[in-house]
């Protein structure tokens, strides 16, 4: 039984993902217990349940990095005209500089 890592995975649709899950598991089913072939065949399955939970997250999450962001606020945004000025008036003097 072949292991799958993180790095594979991520290249897979998630319905290559969901039929790989269904090979696993019955490799693993076939597999006799403290083989190489089962604990590859768990190791391979945790990979894929990570790979598909990472392109699943919920809410403003990074499931890959586990860094959670708080529901943006109107207050985050700045959309005034003087700043909008000053800004393109920095890059303007940057690009003549």
């Amino acid at each position: 039984m072949k292991l799958y890592t993180r790095f594979e995975l991520a290249a897979r649709t998630t319905r290559e993902l969901h039929v790989l899950i269904r090979i696993l598991f019955n490799e693993l089913a076939k597999s006799a217990p403290e083989s190489a072939e089962r604990r590859n065949a768990l190791a391979s399955l945790e990979n894929v349940q990570a790979e598909l939970a990472c392109r699943f997250s919920r809410g403003l999450h990074c499931a890959r990095c586990d860094i959670a962001y708080r529901d943006p606020t109107p207050g985050m945004f700045s959309f005034s005209p003087t700043d909008i000025e000053s800004k393109s008036a920095a890059l303007s003097l940057a690009t003549i500089s």
